[in-house]
Formats: structure tokens, sequence, C-alpha cells
């Protein structure tokens, strides 16, 4: 790492944002995210008594005390445990109650490297989830854009970034800015980087979002 990186790295350092994109491949997205999502998930079982909704309770109890617990415990490979992963969707009709497991499960395979593995199972919650709400296609996408660039699948990664600055659910779109900046950057497309991070520069001042853009802008020479 050249003297100009390791500069960037220390400020990057100072703030928990920098931190959060300087340790980009051991990814945790907001499990804060996944606990109220759950909560919400629990209160839809508590508000239907159907017998469905209970057998689609027991088995993701199952799943969380079984195969999470042991791939957590080093005692199933990754292989397996995305397996399992796709048996609860299968076997509970990918209910709406499994989505928080699905994300937990994304962002445990995530923070442990396992990108290939977190991007099966994202796939499979894009098919199963992201038509439900904005909100579902929000947070699977969110982490999609991770898995692909963490895949090496920058096209893919800039797709569903630019895909979600067009929806009309505004969630982090400082932070979206700034990825898809950072990202073009990584491919070579200095202009569209520059066009990114300006706008958080100029139209989504957020802070840390607009000091790292300024950051990445001095890499090309555009600095405001």
């Amino acid at each position: 790492m050249n003297s100009e990186n390791r500069q960037i790295d220390q400020v990057l350092q100072q703030t928990e944002v920098g931190n959060f994109l300087l340790h980009y491949k051991n990814l945790w997205i907001s499990l804060v995210v996944v606990a109220i999502l759950a909560v919400f998930a629990w209160g839809g079982y508590r508000s239907y008594s159907s017998k469905e909704s209970a057998k689609v309770q027991s088995l993701v109890y199952e799943f969380t005390s079984g195969q999470m617990r042991s791939y957590s415990e080093n005692k199933i490979d990754a292989p397996t445990f995305v397996k399992a992963m796709q048996e609860l969707l299968t076997k509970t009709s990918s209910h709406a109650g499994v989505f928080p497991v699905v994300l937990a499960v994304s962002d445990l395979l995530l923070s442990q490297g396992k990108s290939a593995e977190a991007l099966e199972v994202l796939e499979m919650a894009q098919k199963s989830f992201a038509s439900q709400n904005s909100y579902t296609e929000y947070f699977i996408s969110s982490r999609l854009a991770v898995a692909y660039e963490d895949n090496a699948k920058m096209p893919e990664a800039i797709s569903i970034l630019e895909k979600l600055n067009k929806s009309a659910l505004k969630i982090s779109e400082a932070k979206n800015y700034l990825d898809l900046g950072r990202l073009y950057l990584k491919t070579g497309d200095k202009e569209k980087a520059r066009a990114n991070l300006e706008y958080v520069v100029d139209k989504l001042p957020s802070g840390d979002y607009t000091r790292l853009a300024r950051i990445y802008l001095s890499e090309i020479g555009s600095v405001k």
C-alpha cells in the first residue's frame, strides 16, 4: 500500500462510517435492522393462529437453533448451511416470517468472507421476497451490492445501486451514491465516479459521507 492510500485509510479509521467502508469485506450490515424485522415478524406470528403460521414458526426455530447454531459453532460447512436455508425457504413457501432469518444468514456469511455463499442466499431472497414491498427490496439489494462486489461482479453491483437510487424509497441515499462513485472508480470510469461523488458533496451533505466523497475525489483530482 502506498503512502497516499495509507493516509486515506488513516482518515477513514477516524470515523465509524470510515471503518465500515474500510473493512467492507467483513461487513455486518446492521443487525439492528434484522432485530427490528424479527420483532415485526414475531408480531405477525402472534396475530395469526393458523396451523400454517405455527408450522412456519416451528421450522424457523428448528433452523436457528439447529443448522444456524451448528454453522456458528463450525459443526457444518457453508455449503451445507446454504442448502439448509434453501430447504427452509422451500418448506415455508417463502413466508414473510422467514425474511429476517435470510438477512441474518447472509450477514453472517458476509462477515466471514463467504461471499459466494452469501450471494447464493441473497439471490434466493431476491426471488422470494424482493417483490413484496420496497423495504424488503431495499434490504436485499443493499446486501446484494456488497456480495456482488465481493465476488468481483462490479457491473452487477453498480446496476443494483443505480436501481436503488431510482427507487422512490430513499434510504442511505448518500451512502449509495458514495458506493457508486467508489465502484466506478474501481472499474476505471473516472467521469461517472466523479459525478456520483460530487452528487454526495453538492446534493447530499451528510458529514462523514461527504468527507469520504471528498477523499475519493482527491484520488481523481477533483476536490470541492
